[in-house]
């Protein structure tokens, strides 16, 4: 959904003021889980005819036994054309944590390059003890974060 929504960002209709991307996987290849629990989608669902065809052309992921495809949707987060809101978590794939929480796919190296070279309009907010389901895992923060997005976006950046 997050891809989506930047790729519409990219040439966006007259009447689009503003995007919020929810922690979309700008380098999906590089994520060990996502490439796990999307090959297991070739073996449980040898039939499905949408999944299979997402996991390569969105995710550069094929059956197991075939490398992943590095897909970097970088251009997507940094050629957007309105404002734009990427959020995301602090749990990185690497920390120690219950299963329940699946990690966020925006790393660190890929948000210190939005914060060097992204256009003023894209702004990251990294919500604390949520991860790649970030409304889910911390909704009263991820709410908050949206309703200050929508409001600067309605009405300019809070004055200070």
């Amino acid at each position: 959904g997050g891809l989506a929504a930047l790729a519409i960002a990219a040439t966006p209709p007259a009447n689009l003021r503003a995007v919020v991307a929810v922690d979309p996987p700008l380098s999906p290849s590089r994520r060990p889980h996502l490439v796990a629990g999307l090959r297991g989608v070739f073996e449980e669902r040898p039939n499905e005819p949408y999944l299979p065809a997402i996991a390569r052309a969105v995710f550069g992921i094929g059956p197991p036994g075939e490398l992943p495809r590095h897909l970097n949707h970088m251009p997507l987060a940094m050629g957007t054309k309105v404002s734009t809101l990427l959020l995301t978590g602090d749990i990185h794939v690497k920390d120690a944590r219950a299963l329940a929480t699946v990690a966020r796919m925006i790393d660190d190296a890929e948000l210190e390059h939005i914060a060097a070279h992204a256009p003023a309009h894209v702004e990251v907010y990294v919500i604390s003890g949520a991860g790649h389901a970030v409304l889910s895992d911390q909704p009263d923060a991820a709410l908050d974060a949206l309703a200050d997005f929508i409001a600067e976006c309605v009405d300019g950046p809070a004055k200070t």
